[in-house]
């Protein structure tokens, strides 16, 4: 029961839209740029499929047919009907040019919002940062938010834990799509995977405004790792029940709402209560090392990349 009541409680806070409507009534910025977010994902996602479905594949059918007419000396409403090998041939042209679409055209146009988008959900960070900053001086549901900022990390440190940090996210998306390939347990952990995966970047724009170092970023989400799978999970829903491209565009139109959800989130406080509830310790159900497959291949890469580098003035120095 309080293993479900924890990740139930992860999954209200990623479903309670209506905090983020109201942080969007009283700070204007955020609506906007929330909404900005929003339409460019859905206006790329299904523009482009809108396109595909509704204008090119029609269109290259009727020149096939016409085609096909043409050659055979027929009429057109005759052609790729009478013959079983022409409706084929119209399958497999229809079939190439969607995939000469999806793969100049759609994916590249995805990559582009998604950039944009990056820029943009630092934007809705932001503005959602200061309006529950602003819900605090109020005494609001946010009040007990505990958002301090720290001592901002600068130079050569900080720069090692980004270039570290990228690394282990794309590590950590193998490890999603490894566990996703895996026989009968894999739909349900690739799930699970993608649910953390949105929930950490949810947080994570809140643990940066907070100066927080990367390493306390990872142990507080892997010790508040069943909260975080239910957080992370209608994004992941959406991204999952859908084509890949749509759900692509679905889960990032529905993200500067889990950002903004995030914010005025406090997972320590409702574990607690959890705990409290249940009777179980402060610290239930303890931290589950998520990050630890994707963080260990980093580690290798990391040693073969330094191993190299030493290697290198010692071949120079024998040689000289």
């Amino acid at each position: 029961r309080a293993l479900g009541a924890e990740a139930l409680a992860g999954l209200r806070e990623g479903l309670a839209a209506h905090r983020a409507v109201l942080l969007c009534a009283r700070r204007p910025g955020l609506f906007a740029w929330a909404a900005a977010c929003c339409a460019l994902s859905l206006a790329v996602g299904v523009g482009t499929q809108g396109f595909l479905e509704l204008l090119l594949k029609p269109g290259v059918r009727l020149l096939g047919r016409s085609l096909l007419a043409a050659a055979a000396g027929r009429g057109a409403a005759e052609a790729g009907v009478e013959a079983g090998w022409e409706v084929g041939l119209e399958g497999s042209a229809q079939g190439l040019v969607a995939s000469l679409f999806r793969m100049f055209c759609l994916a590249p146009a995805h990559a582009a919002s998604f950039a944009l988008s990056l820029l943009w959900y630092n934007r809705v960070a932001g503005e959602a940062w200061e309006a529950v900053q602003a819900e605090r001086c109020h005494g609001n549901y946010v009040a007990a938010v505990q958002l301090q900022r720290g001592p901002k990390r600068q130079g050569l440190g900080a720069a090692a834990e980004e270039a570290y940090r990228a690394l282990l996210f794309c590590f950590f998306v193998l490890q999603a799509l490894a566990c996703s390939a895996l026989p009968r347990v894999g739909g349900a952990l690739g799930f699970m995977m993608w649910a953390w995966l949105y929930a950490y970047f949810s947080f994570d724009y809140k643990w940066a405004l907070s100066n927080w170092t990367f390493e306390r970023r990872v142990q507080f989400f892997e010790g508040h790792w069943l909260f975080m799978l239910g957080f992370g999970t209608p994004c992941a829903i959406v991204a999952y029940a859908t084509s890949p491209y749509a759900g692509a565009a679905g889960s990032a139109s529905l993200f500067p709402l889990s950002i903004t959800l995030a914010m005025a989130s406090g997972p320590a406080d409702l574990r607690q209560r959890v705990a409290a509830a249940h009777g179980q310790p402060a610290d239930f159900p303890g931290r589950l090392r998520v990050f630890a497959p994707a963080g260990a291949f980093v580690d290798l890469v990391v040693a073969a990349v330094f191993r190299r580098g030493a290697s290198r003035p010692v071949a120079a120095s024998k040689s000289a």
